[in-house]
């Protein structure tokens, strides 16, 4: 992994530059605090243009030496899974850099090849992943593509709604995903007609969930993380990791249901799949 704006370029471990051909355009949060499902630490070299851990000694540098963090800002990297990132970003034990694990391993400037021994598998988001935040979606659940989560009007609470050809277009069932800067594997949801109103984990009720508006609001209260729990279907977590987005009561008879905060029991009402709308 490389940084390729720079105007001097970049130094290969085979010769020459970097090659970006083929390649998307990495996204990393910079000089923000880690979380328990994220790593920091990772510096950008000032002579060969890679990322490296900088938390180790003994780094070699493609073009000579030891890495040179005396630019760098302070680097996360999120460890997978990830929902939509791609994953099998490894560092190398030998130059401390990272590579991408999905392929040959790629030549470390220590010799041979990079080795990914002792490494998290880490994920990254590209520019394709973070247009996201600009496509409504809805999340569907696996009780039935008839339910969805949207926002009761009048309480401003959450509830699960039973899907019609009307209610696919209506605004308050339509999410948009806003990454959050100090985490790189979390999120809010907000409503598309307002970005500043959108959903949060309310702090010492873990098993309401509310409505935020404006200036004020809590952003670790509302940030959300996915995991997979199956192909296609993800659990959405509060920062914590203690509770998931729950359809109370798993009743699919009736409308308008409470969606709350709940911990996993791995049932149906806990399990979403976030589908694009127009």
């Amino acid at each position: 992994m490389f940084y390729a704006g720079h105007p001097i370029g970049s130094t290969c471990p085979t010769g020459g530059r970097h090659d970006t051909q083929g390649s998307a355009n990495y996204n990393l949060p910079v000089d923000s605090a880690p979380s328990a499902t994220s790593r920091a630490n990772w510096r950008y070299c000032a002579k060969c243009q890679g990322l490296f851990f900088a938390g180790n000694p003994g780094s070699v540098c493609a073009a000579g030496g030891a890495h040179e963090q005396s630019v760098s800002g302070n680097y996360v990297m999120a460890v997978a899974p990830v929902s939509g990132w791609q994953d099998q970003w490894r560092w190398c034990c030998k130059c401390q850099s990272l590579f991408f694990g999905g392929g040959d391993g790629g030549v470390c400037p220590a010799g041979a090849r990079h080795s990914s021994t002792g490494s998290n598998n880490y994920a990254m988001v590209s520019d394709a992943h973070t247009a996201m935040q600009d496509t409504p979606f809805q999340i569907i659940s696996a009780l039935g593509d008839q339910w969805v989560i949207g926002v009761f009007s009048g309480s401003k609470v959450f509830y699960a709604v039973a899907d019609t050809a009307l209610r696919r277009i209506a605004p308050q069932h339509k999410w948009l995903l806003r990454w959050w800067d100090q985490d790189p594997s979390a999120f809010h949801l907000c409503l598309p007609d307002d970005p500043k109103c959108g959903m949060s984990w309310r702090a010492g009720r873990g098993d309401i969930l509310v409505v935020y508006h404006g200036q004020g609001y809590d952003m670790r209260a509302g940030a959300c993380q996915i995991d997979a729990t199956g192909p296609g279907w993800v659990a959405i977590n509060n920062l914590d990791h203690d509770r998931v987005l729950d359809v109370k009561g798993a009743d699919v008879g009736s409308d308008n249901i409470s969606i709350i905060g709940y911990p996993w029991n791995g049932g149906n009402n806990q399990r979403w799949r976030m589908v694009p709308v127009v």
